[in-house]
């Protein structure tokens, strides 16, 4: 089974602080990353359809810092778990497990950047595929 940095070719990255370190991450993976242009909603689909489902539960303005482990956990299986018409009716974690093969963890994608020096905030994190 090919390792998690060889199947990973190219990230796309909103323009939000908690990818400030997408240079190290880059490095770390061997890719190359892209970002959305500021302000062009049309330029980025599944970012605002994604943003627009995390605010169903955590309206723009929430403190974090009072939201517990379990809810944002309960939202990232939410979001992870839910299949739309863009994935051609499959959530992410099929797509992420499914199609390329078994991708045993995630785990492996975050020890790789650990190694980096590279720590995601709960923002970037909130993004992740959970297996």
């Amino acid at each position: 089974m090919k390792s998690l940095k060889d199947r990973i070719k190219t990230i796309t990255l909103d323009n939000g602080l908690e990818f400030s370190a997408h240079e190290k991450m880059a490095q770390a993976l061997d890719a190359d990353i892209y970002f959305a242009h500021p302000y062009a909603s049309w330029d980025q689909g599944i970012n605002e359809n994604t943003n627009g489902f995390i605010r169903q539960y955590f309206p723009k303005g929430t403190d974090f810092n009072q939201v517990s482990d379990k809810a944002i956990q309960h939202v990232m299986d939410r979001l992870n778990n839910h299949p739309t018409k863009t994935r051609d009716c499959r959530s992410p974690n099929k797509l992420f497990k499914g199609l390329r093969g078994e991708l045993h963890s995630v785990i492996e994608l975050q020890l790789l950047l650990e190694s980096a020096n590279i720590n995601l905030t709960p923002a970037a994190s909130l993004s992740c595929c959970q297996v």
